[in-house]
């Protein structure tokens, strides 16, 4: 029997129970790992193998401590990679958020506005500079639409102005061809009161 322990701390504690211990391990033909403690608290876990052709015993010994180790380092890398990723993640969905909702606030405010519109003024105030007229995306054309909504509105109220005015005209004109008509009926009814034959 050869056992070459490693010369750093804990398998410097190795004794020869554990060894044995190994070796009956090793007799038995099982996939099962021992767990040992050592006299100074340090944790290790045990593996043996049994070569029948050269009755060689084939043992490791590892350190829980160092298994657990890489683990736990791991972890601690994926924890940091993960809490960076949210925290970008959590900017980007800021800046995404303020690029849509910003102009779809001003959309909003300018449709709040439009009831407050002077649509017959001949002169308006042109603020289509507030809107995303320029986007490519849905937003741009919402804005669009709503520019050329009131403009259609500017029109459609000024083209109703200029009838109403036509028609007031008119009816001025004939109110005064009324009054000239009833000014040449005459004003005594029955017309002829002494005549019977005629009858209006």
């Amino acid at each position: 029997t050869m056992v070459v322990p490693p010369q750093e701390a804990p398998y410097t504690e190795v004794s020869a129970e554990i060894v044995e211990e190994l070796r009956k391990l090793a007799q038995i033909p099982t996939d099962r790992a021992i767990s040992l403690n050592l006299p100074n608290g340090a944790a290790l876990e045990g593996r043996a193998v049994h070569i029948k052709s050269f009755d060689w015993y084939i043992a490791s010994l590892v350190s829980v401590e160092a298994m657990q180790r890489p683990i736990d380092e791991l972890m601690t890398r994926l924890g940091w990679i993960f809490t960076i990723a949210l925290g970008i993640g959590l900017v980007l969905a800021y800046l995404f958020a303020h690029y849509l909702t910003r102009p779809l606030n001003r959309l909003t405010d300018y449709a709040i506005g439009l009831p407050n519109t002077d649509f017959a003024a001949v002169q308006r105030l042109d603020d289509h500079t507030l809107l995303p007229v320029e986007r490519k995306d849905e937003i741009g054309r919402l804005a669009r639409a709503f520019v050329f909504m009131e403009n259609n509105l500017h029109e459609n109220v000024r083209g109703l102005m200029q009838a109403i005015s036509q028609r007031k005209r008119i009816e001025s004109e004939l109110d005064v061809a009324h009054g000239i008509q009833m000014d040449l009926v005459p004003k005594m009814f029955p017309a002829f009161p002494e005549r019977a034959e005629i009858d209006l």
